[in-house]
């Protein structure tokens, strides 16, 4: 893939000397015509920013940590200073592995810490701040499920990667108490939309939308399920407060029903080194 000029010229005046990467779903070829482009530069210091050219919108992440970008699927587009040359050297599949392998322990630690939180505020009879956590813990399990398989998850494309395995069924049946109606996902979508910020809040309200406009209802509620997670990891409780607005609340029975089929799920992935 070719940058357009404008672009270009954005990110390598705001970030020069920096390789620059197409990152996520556009990378891997799963791009849909509602997904942002994203564009990370490394390595940079800054903030992610959304810009607009011909009708696509391009999400530009400043990265860091090597790690973040070698864990999922990445091409290098601009590299003039052979940065990644020097970097990976001659140990390129080694790295790449211990960034996957870093990548998948953080995303059992996710998983792993939204369960406990949903059991633990259902005992406490919040039901409705379990059931945040527990949508959460959907999500979360789903990226661990498809990861066990060589899968690389992309948050928006995550009920259609599980559908496409015939993965989706134990999730959906979790998730049934959510009712799939355009006029929910559009009230998610605004909620949700306007609880992120600048890139975020772009990308996100883009391809809900775009879901939602498609058909996919319950995608689109299924990808709300990955924000709200990041929602709740946010510090402080102005971002709580914010994901109790979502309107998310399961019975209680359905949640004593399915947050232990959820756990028994984590367990097992996290214990096998490969597929269940």
């Amino acid at each position: 893939m070719r940058l357009p000029i404008a672009v270009k010229e954005r990110v390598t005046s705001e970030f020069p000397g920096t390789t620059i990467f197409l990152t996520g779903c556009s990378a891997d070829g799963c791009r849909r015509d509602y997904c942002e482009y994203n564009i990370s530069a490394y390595p940079a210091k800054g903030k992610t920013k959304a810009l607009e050219n011909a009708g696509q919108i391009y999400i530009i992440q400043p990265v860091i940590d090597i790690k973040r970008i070698l864990a999922s699927p990445h091409k290098v587009i601009y590299d003039p200073e052979w940065n990644m040359a020097k970097i990976l050297g001659s140990r390129v599949k080694e790295k790449i592995e211990i960034a996957k392998k870093e990548h998948t322990k953080e995303v059992e630690v996710k998983a792993t810490f939204n369960i406990i939180e949903s059991f633990s505020l259902l005992e406490k009879e919040k039901i409705k701040a379990s059931s945040l956590y527990f949508v959460s813990s959907i999500s979360s399990i789903s990226e661990l499920m498809l990861i066990k398989r060589s899968v690389i998850p992309h948050p928006s494309h995550l009920a259609s990667q599980l559908r496409e395995r015939s993965l989706l069924a134990i999730f959906a049946e979790a998730a049934s108490f959510d009712f799939p109606s355009s006029t929910n996902a559009e009230r998610r979508m605004n909620k949700i939309s306007s609880s992120f910020t600048g890139a975020e809040a772009v990308a996100i309200k883009r391809k809900m939308e775009g879901m939602i406009n498609s058909g996919n209802i319950f995608d689109s509620l299924y990808y709300s399920y990955w924000c709200i997670s990041n929602l709740l990891k946010m510090k402080g409780e102005g971002a709580y407060a914010i994901a109790e607005g979502m309107g998310i609340t399961a019975e209680e029975n359905h949640l004593r029903k399915h947050l232990p089929t959820m756990a028994d799920t984590l367990k097992q992935l996290i214990k096998s080194n490969t597929s269940l």
